[in-house]
């Protein structure tokens, strides 16, 4: 059976306009700019310079900052993602920041603000250093407050264990 050239070209078309709205209509994940973060470094109450900012996003090294006199870092966060913000300075422990970008389905368009002060501390021998790998504080997008805001409650668990562990417990050599 021959097929007139015609037909044969029309049903090519048709298998390739199928194949791509097949091909379209997949989920994409939606990547615009949903957070603009900016922070600074201190210690003891006073900013600090020379501090190094990374951020970091699927492990991956995507932007970096060196704080000179007393700056601030500032980076676009895409939503739908998971970052974090990693801050470290000579003769300091290094402390960082976990954010999450996904927003509910349905949530308004726009881009949300959050700044951040993030307390770095002299680095101690005698330090108990448990708790110094952990994020100091996680944000996210909380509906209710229809902000991004980090979680409080961890946040005051983490800073409770690091006083603790600046202060180690004297040992009896007895």
């Amino acid at each position: 059976m021959k097929f007139p050239r015609k037909k044969y070209l029309l049903l090519l078309l048709v298998i390739i306009i199928s194949g791509s709205a097949r091909a379209s209509s997949k989920t994409v994940k939606d990547t615009s700019l949903c957070l603009e973060i900016t922070g600074k470094a201190t210690c003891s109450g006073l900013q600090l310079s020379d501090v190094t900012v990374l951020l970091i996003q699927d492990n991956q090294e995507v932007e970096k900052v060196v704080l000179k006199d007393k700056g601030k870092f500032r980076f676009l966060l895409k939503k739908n993602s998971f970052y974090t913000i990693r801050l470290s300075k000579g003769g300091y422990v290094t402390r960082s920041i976990s954010i999450n970008t996904e927003l509910p389905p349905g949530t308004k368009w726009g881009i949300w603000r959050f700044e951040a002060e993030v307390q770095l501390f002299r680095e101690n021998p005698l330090m108990n250093n448990d708790y110094l790998d952990y994020p100091v504080a996680i944000i996210s997008y909380h509906q209710a407050k229809d902000a991004f805001d980090y979680n409080k409650k961890y946040t005051a668990i983490i800073k409770q264990n690091i006083h603790k562990a600046e202060k180690p417990e004297m040992v009896n050599k007895d």
